[in-house]
């Protein structure tokens, strides 16, 4: 691949370096949250929203560096302030987040790329706009089935697992306290089978 470097396309990787190193701090700092109020559910996802901006970020990074950028070209971030607030407020602000990445900015980056003929960044981007996609979804419905009391309480019966200590529940609502280990709702998610 040719250098990026003085390309309009390197100058966006760089800002999606950036981007995607702060959004993996915040998610985690959402996560924090979600287990201080107990979402142990949410907490996952957010770690593994962290865990997902993290790994794009460096195959960015890896971009940038085969294009003869220094680390310390790459590294030299900006600080912004990272604001948390409860989970579901946090689930809104993520599905924002990762929805307009995937529906504007990587988009966007991904055509620039493919203008100015970088095609494996165009693709790498275009993939990133999938899984942004998946996170924005993933946080938009946890977030309205947190408001709308469906989080723990489903129309059909279902398999609940309590991710403290395992024990398995049989029902329609998560149990409001573990017969188990005595924990409340927040720790109950429902199993998915294997397929």
């Amino acid at each position: 691949m040719r250098s990026l470097r003085g390309s309009v396309t390197a100058e966006n990787l760089l800002t999606a370096f950036r981007d995607k190193t702060y959004d993996q701090q915040r998610y985690m700092n959402f996560s924090e949250v979600a287990i201080q109020e107990r979402y142990m559910q949410v907490a996952r996802l957010f770690s593994q929203m962290a865990k997902g901006v993290n790994e794009h970020a460096k195959v960015i990074a890896r971009f940038l560096l085969c294009s003869g950028y220094t680390s310390n070209e790459i590294c030299s971030l900006s600080r912004r302030a990272i604001y948390v607030s409860n989970t579901i407020a946090n689930l809104e602000t993520a599905a924002r987040n990762e929805t307009n990445n995937a529906t504007v900015v990587y988009p966007g980056y991904s055509k620039v790329a493919f203008d100015e003929r970088f095609m494996e960044v165009s693709v790498l981007l275009s993939m990133i706009v999938r899984a942004d996609d998946n996170f924005g979804r993933l946080s938009a419905t946890n977030a309205e089935m947190l408001v709308d009391g469906t989080f723990f309480t489903k129309s059909e019966s279902q398999i609940w697992v309590c991710n403290r200590c395992g024990f398995v529940y049989n029902g329609y609502s998560a149990p409001l306290l573990c017969p188990l280990c005595n924990m409340d709702q927040r720790y109950y998610e429902v199993q998915c089978e294997p397929r």
